[in-house]
């Protein structure tokens, strides 16, 4: 009687049995060594960036539901230009607590407005605003090489023998 033959592909497509995966580089594995396959999905499609406040780490994203629930809290349209108009700490820092607050939501979505502003300080404002413009340009797409309307002439090289003899 022959040994039936080992199914190899299968064991690759489970999970491991801790439920985690290891050496996968993004900026949470880098800070905790492993993440979640739900965190690696999660990542893929809504990549963050991690703030530390206190001694606990949260994942700042801005995820379409974020910008949606930012709008609902402020007015503001993220899209359009005067969605941003007057958008500083001194003008409207209703909408910048909000902004930090539509963050948090993508990942810790039981983190109330109110709550938000209990984190928040003076002393750390600074860092919240970097993390969140940290976290928001890393869902803008980038401008594609071709889309640049006024490109810079190229020189020609000049060729070599083409001179006078000089």
């Amino acid at each position: 009687m022959v040994p039936p033959k080992p199914n190899l592909g299968s064991s690759l497509s489970k999970p491991s049995p801790t439920g985690f995966v290891r050496g996968i580089c993004s900026t949470n594995s880098i800070l905790r060594g492993y993440m979640s396959p739900e965190e690696i999905l999660d990542e893929e499609l809504c990549p963050s960036v991690v703030i530390k406040l206190g001694k606990k780490e949260y994942r700042l994203a801005f995820s379409m539901g974020s910008v949606l629930a930012f709008k609902r809290a402020t007015g503001r349209n993220m899209f359009v230009k005067a969605g941003w108009e007057g958008f500083n700490l001194r003008d409207d820092p209703d909408s910048i607590l909000a902004f930090f607050w539509a963050a948090l939501q993508t990942y810790h979505s039981d983190i109330s407005l109110e709550k938000a502003a209990k984190m928040a300080n003076f002393g750390n404002m600074s860092l919240i605003a970097d993390k969140c413009n940290e976290a928001l340009m890393a869902f803008l797409p980038t401008p594609e090489e071709d889309a640049n309307p006024r490109k810079e002439p190229t020189k020609k090289a000049q060729s070599i023998g083409s001179g006078t003899g000089v």
